[in-house]
Order: C-alpha cells, then sequence, then structure tokens
C-alpha cells in the first residue's frame, strides 16, 4: 500500500467530499476516484457508500480510519531517521522569499509550527524575484515564496494559496481616483512606472506585452523600480503612475495613494510555494505538508488586507486548487 493513497483516504474519510479532498490532495476528482477504488480492491473490502447526495463511510472504512493516522505519522517517523542517517542535507531547510508576497506568511507558519522544526536548520532569505529563480534553479534555496510569473514548465511543483493581480498606484487628484477598477485601456497616454527589468524580468515583460497588446504605442514605460515601495517617489510627483501587485499596498507607508486594481485577466497570477521536482528532501516536504495543513485550517487571507482605493477590493484567499 503507498502511503499516499492512505492520506487520500483519511483526507476523504475526513470530509467526505470528493471535490474538497481532491483539493485538499492537489489532485482532481476522477484521480481520488481512480485510487480509493484500487485502495478497495487491494484490501478487499469497500470503505465508503457513494451516492449523488452523500458519501459514507462503512464499517471497514471506520476501522481504517481508526488506524490510518497512525500509520502514517510511524511511517514519517521512519522517513524522519532515514533521512537523518542518509545525510545531514535532509535537516536543512532553505527558503527564499519576495518580500511582501512572503514575510508575513512566513512568520505566522513559524508561529504555529515552530516546535515542529526544532531539529532542522532554517533559513529564510528575503531576494528579488530574478535571483529567487537563479537560486532556487541552482539548489541553493529547497523553495521559494513568490508570485507565480516566470516559473514555467513541468520542472516546478507549486502549492498556489493566494489569488492576486496588479494594480495602479494613483494619487487622490488623479484623475483614474475615483475609478473602483482600471481597465488597460484606461491607462491610454499615460507613464507607467513599473520594476526593473533587470530585477525581474518576467514581471517587466508581462506588463510591456498586455499594454502594447491593448494601447499599442499609447504609453510610456519607465522600469525604474528596485522595489515597489519606491512608487511613491515617481507617483507624488506626477512622474507617472505605478504599478505592482495589490498585495504592495500592505507595505506602503504613503496614505496619500490609491491602490486600483485592473481589471485585466493577464495580469492575475497566484502567490505560490515553488520548488524544483527534482530536488525534493523530506525536510521539503514536512514543509510543503504542514504549510497546505496552514492554509486550509487558518485564515491566511488576513495577511494580505485589501488595497487602499476607493472601494475596490482585492481578491480574497484562494484555497489551493
Amino acid at each position: 500500500m503507498e502511503i499516499s493513497r492512505l492520506e487520500e483516504f483519511v483526507c476523504l474519510a475526513t470530509t467526505l467530499n470528493y471535490h474538497a479532498a481532491a483539493n485538499q490532495c492537489y489532485i482532481n476528482q476522477s484521480t481520488l476516484s481512480k485510487h480509493i477504488r484500487s485502495l478497495e480492491t487491494e484490501l478487499g473490502c469497500q470503505l465508503f457508500i457513494r451516492n449523488k447526495r452523500e458519501v459514507k463511510l462503512t464499517p471497514f472504512g471506520e476501522s481504517l480510519l481508526e488506524n490510518a493516522n497512525d500509520v502514517i505519522e510511524s511511517y514519517d517517523q521512519c522517513i524522519d531517521g532515514i533521512s537523518k542517517l542518509k545525510d545531514s542535507s535532509n535537516l536543512n531547510l532553505s527558503i527564499g522569499y519576495h518580500f511582501l508576497a512572503g514575510q508575513t506568511v512566513l512568520n505566522k507558519f513559524f508561529k504555529t509550527y515552530r516546535d515542529s522544526f526544532d531539529e532542522y536548520r532554517v533559513e529564510l532569505y528575503c531576494l528579488t524575484g530574478e535571483v529567487l529563480r537563479q537560486r532556487l534553479d541552482s539548489g541553493a534555496l529547497n523553495a521559494v515564496i513568490d508570485m507565480d510569473i516566470g516559473y514555467h514548465g513541468d520542472a516546478y511543483s507549486r502549492l498556489p494559496f493566494y489569488r492576486d493581480q496588479y494594480g495602479i498606484y494613483v494619487s487622490p487628484d488623479h484623475r483614474l481616483a475615483n475609478l473602483d477598477t482600471v481597465k488597460i485601456e484606461d491607462l491610454r497616454g499615460e507613464t507607467i512606472i513599473s520594476p526593473a527589468e533587470k530585477l525581474n524580468r518576467p514581471h517587466e515583460n508581462l506588463i510591456e506585452q498586455v499594454l502594447e497588446k491593448r494601447i499599442p504605442g499609447d504609453f510610456k514605460i519607465h522600469d525604474v523600480l528596485s522595489d515597489p515601495l519606491e512608487i511613491p517617489l515617481y507617483a507624488e510627483n506626477g512622474i507617472g503612475i505605478g504599478m505592482a501587485p495589490c498585495h504592495v499596498s500592505r507595505g506602503m507607508a504613503k496614505e496619500s495613494l490609491i491602490c486600483i486594481p485592473i481589471d485585466e485577466p493577464l495580469l492575475r497570477f497566484n502567490i505560490s510555494v515553488i520548488w524544483r521536482r527534482d530536488a525534493e528532501t523530506h525536510a521539503l516536504h514536512k514543509f510543503i505538508r504542514m504549510f497546505s495543513a496552514m492554509i486550509h485550517e487558518q485564515n491566511v487571507d488576513e495577511l494580505y488586507p485589501s488595497p487602499r482605493s476607493t472601494g475596490a477590493s482585492m481578491p480574497n484567499f484562494m484555497p489551493a486548487q
């Protein structure tokens, strides 16, 4: 019996909902159904009663659930012991994060689960997006918490936990300040202050591609920001309007700027835990499993408050799909 099948069984037995259990296990419903049927075949008994209205445990399922968590815990303890003997590097956990995307959620995580990582050497690094990708690819970081723009291909695994979007940052007297949301077409003739390409090339490329697609030639870009928190230096002095993710508004020291979300599907993204599939360690596996538990059990969305705007609201916490 694969331990992952037992973990999926516990998830379904706890929720009694295929959709919810599949989301928590990061697989689709048809795959979960296939795995449960395979487990039933292996055990030679029916574990669930299913109909259109509900899912219920059979007596066999109830019996298995009574012992399954102990089996999973024992398995984890066995893997812990083997990992320590095989390679001390399994006790190292290096997490990189983009400041405003990751700092508060990591702080909440380690306050909640600090005791579970006493035996590990945990290192946290606050870095720019370009450096995060480079260090993740080189193996210097086990995982990163970042916006998932630029992490392409099957080389990466992702645990998305918050849905965000780009917004503009303007002064209260700007012509767009009274809008709840803006469209790209509203930005005709504007000078856009955006992240410096050398620090976050995928974001800069995305912004320029979307602007060129929607309002070709009718905009200017100053890619000068080494940090989105520099936006007030430009916006308050009439040099241009800032464009950055809405969650950046949480760190803005200036109350005189308004963040207005941009109504543009191409400028929406996830904030995720991201790691390389070929570089998983037991410490990383434990971190991902416990981080997943936190975002399903606790109110993570409060860490990403709504932008300061005229009635606009930021997308809410998004359980991983």
